[in-house]
């Protein structure tokens, strides 16, 4: 998949050559909310302030408008709508100064000097059928805060409320790590 292409590129020493041992590529059953988590957590432990961190998460996200589980969801493989808190990555909840989520708060405390999130995201559709298509408030403000933090900055293919076309963007992104342009595209 796109993760697993995306990986490759970031390992080959003509591109953009990371150390084999500073990526970690999880896709399919290996994405596991655990499994991220760990990922997430060995980058808080091993980069100083003279690394660049780049994160990418190619899936479901859900936002839920109202209600007690109000907030902004990425549903990672073992994703559970019965249990949206505990087996997802919590991106944003709450309202003013005082609102966060677990991934904010990581990528606040990830010491790397930059970090870039790329999200290319579409809804859940059947995986989460109470998650309504609505206002993204959470996702923008969680795009927001991650945005105000020092260093760090977030790609995102398009907005909860706009329709995914399936890879665009993360073919678009993966071909300009592998310095791929393509000589018919309108995009420069």
């Amino acid at each position: 998949p796109r993760a697993t292409a995306f990986g490759r590129v970031l390992r080959e020493p003509l591109l953009a050559g990371y150390p084999i041992e500073n990526v970690t590529t999880l896709t399919d059953e290996e994405a596991t909310k655990e499994a991220i988590v760990h990922a997430l957590e060995r980058l808080r432990t091993s980069t100083s302030s003279n690394c660049t961190v780049l994160l990418y998460f190619d899936g479901a996200a859900a936002e839920i408008a109202t209600g007690p589980e109000s907030g902004y969801y990425l549903c990672p493989y073992d994703y559970d709508p019965n249990d949206r808190r505990g087996s997802s990555i919590v991106c944003f909840t709450g309202h003013g100064p005082t609102a966060t989520g677990y991934l904010l708060e990581t990528l606040k405390n990830i010491p790397a000097g930059n970090a870039l999130f790329c999200l290319s995201t579409c809804t859940t559709d059947a995986l989460d059928l109470d998650v309504t298509v609505g206002s993204p408030y959470y996702r923008e403000k969680f795009i927001e805060r991650v945005n105000l933090l020092n260093g760090r900055a977030i790609f995102s293919g398009c907005k909860m409320d706009e329709p995914t076309y399936t890879g665009i963007f993360a073919n678009l992104l993966f071909n300009s790590f592998a310095g791929v342009r393509e000589e018919d595209s309108d995009i420069d």
